[in-house]
């Protein structure tokens, strides 16, 4: 199995993530280059990278989860991706700067000029061009919840693909985030013969329940570190009376979906009351809830169909 990873702005594959992939996915040959600094040298350097290695998947941060958007055959995971890098004026203006991590031709600074800004511009109006729908089946969107950095990037990606998670953390992923929400994920693309359309489970559950707010507010609330914020009301009278039984609340299991889809499958287990297929979910409580040492996890499995949520098994709590 091979895996590309494309790296962010300033960066190189010297990186910790190349490293921790490398460590972790001993089933993978981790292939990662240094980008060059200028998006028109750049952009065909990583196609035709692409065209000889046939990756398995591509996994792209920042900078490079907006390149890995455009290699367009390849299942993908754009990582807190940077699609607007001119308008980025903290990262990108003119001047010279020194690269974070080593490169493998021995350069140690890189020069930004008003050219190279504007072949950023120019990359960014034709990006999302020729995406089909088996397009959008390939890629997925990974987003922290606190990334103070790229800001609305799940938003522009939600607007061409569907396929999105969330994790609670901020731009640079750490060796954390790495172990326990990338690389299962990428294990899940990859090994998967049957992919679950999850967004459609979640509009499915979120109409039957009478649940009206965004993916994007879901996860907010789910991910709230205090009670400030009302929780997402399901009205027990407007809902199949089987959903009114439930082991969580119905807004902590479309959180725990949102946030953790790569850790959903679908099981050969039918439900006891419509006989359709059954999903395995894990399901935690809120955030603030383990803040508040009240915290609990496990596996559940659900009915979207009904909706119900049929057994729960409990495997952590505080």
């Amino acid at each position: 199995m091979k895996l590309i990873y494309f790296h962010g702005f300033g960066s190189s594959a010297a990186g910790s993530t190349v490293q921790t992939l490398r460590d972790t996915l001993t089933e993978f040959d981790v292939i990662a280059p240094d980008i060059p600094v200028d998006p028109a040298e750049a952009l065909p350097y990583l196609k035709e990278l692409c065209r000889n290695v046939q990756p398995d998947i591509i996994v792209g941060t920042s900078m490079g989860g907006m390149y890995a958007q455009q290699m367009r055959g390849y299942k993908r995971i754009c990582v807190n991706p940077a699609f607007e890098m001119s308008t980025m004026s903290a990262a990108l203006k003119s001047g010279t700067y020194e690269f974070f991590n080593p490169r493998a031709d021995g350069q140690t600074h890189f020069t930004i000029t008003d050219e190279i800004i504007s072949h950023f511009a120019e990359m960014e109006t034709r990006q999302f061009d020729g995406i089909t729908d088996a397009e959008r089946r390939m890629v997925w969107g990974l987003f922290g919840t606190n990334d103070d950095v790229v800001k609305g990037g799940d938003v522009i990606f939600r607007r061409h693909y569907y396929k999105t998670a969330y994790f609670n953390g901020g731009h640079r992923l750490n060796v954390e985030i790495i172990k326990a929400v990338l690389v299962p994920l990428i294990r899940k693309i990859t090994f998967t013969a049957q992919e679950i359309d999850i967004n459609e489970i979640i509009d499915k559950l979120k109409s039957k329940l009478g649940i009206m707010c965004s993916t994007e507010e879901l996860v907010r609330l789910y991910n709230a570190q205090n009670l400030n914020d009302k929780d997402i009301i399901v009205k027990t009278d407007k809902i199949p009376k089987c959903a009114r039984t439930v082991f969580f609340p119905w807004g902590d299991v479309l959180g725990s979906l949102c946030t953790y889809p790569y850790k959903m499958s679908l099981t050969h287990e039918l439900c006891p009351r419509c006989g359709s297929r059954m999903v395995s979910l894990y399901v935690s409580s809120p955030a603030w809830t383990w803040k508040g040492l009240c915290g609990r996890a496990g596996n559940m499995l659900v009915c979207p169909e009904c909706p119900c949520q049929v057994s729960f098994d409990l495997t952590e709590m505080n």
